[in-house]
């Protein structure tokens, strides 16, 4: 069986948002209220700058994924990140942030 990873952009990502958060209690945290969850997440974060997400597939079955965007100011971890890292950072990585925002696998049981 073999593991078939794939890259998607903002327009091809919405087919994996619920298949996302089946795993996501236990790779991330518990979510309460799914559909606000769907949002908060996996929309907001499709609508930004140069948006990916790599899945990892094994038959019909999603055993992991990773997604990421650039991220600017404003945004609540980009601010963290470049606060973190000191006031010059921005002139270094133009204004911008690359940013990992989540990683999840599923686990064997």
């Amino acid at each position: 069986m073999r593991v078939r990873p794939s890259q998607h952009d903002a327009a091809s990502a919405p087919p994996y948002r619920d298949r996302i958060l089946a795993p996501w209690p236990s790779v991330v945290e518990p979510v309460a209220d799914e559909e606000g969850g769907r949002t908060r997440f996996c929309e907001q974060h499709r609508g930004r700058a140069d948006f990916r997400l790599i899945a990892a597939e094994q038959d019909d079955e999603l055993l992991g994924f990773a997604w990421g965007y650039v991220g600017v100011s404003g945004q609540w971890r980009a601010d963290m990140v470049h606060e973190a890292l000191g006031t010059d950072t921005g002139d270094r990585v133009g204004g911008h942030s690359p940013e990992k925002v989540v990683m999840g696998t599923r686990l064997p049981a």
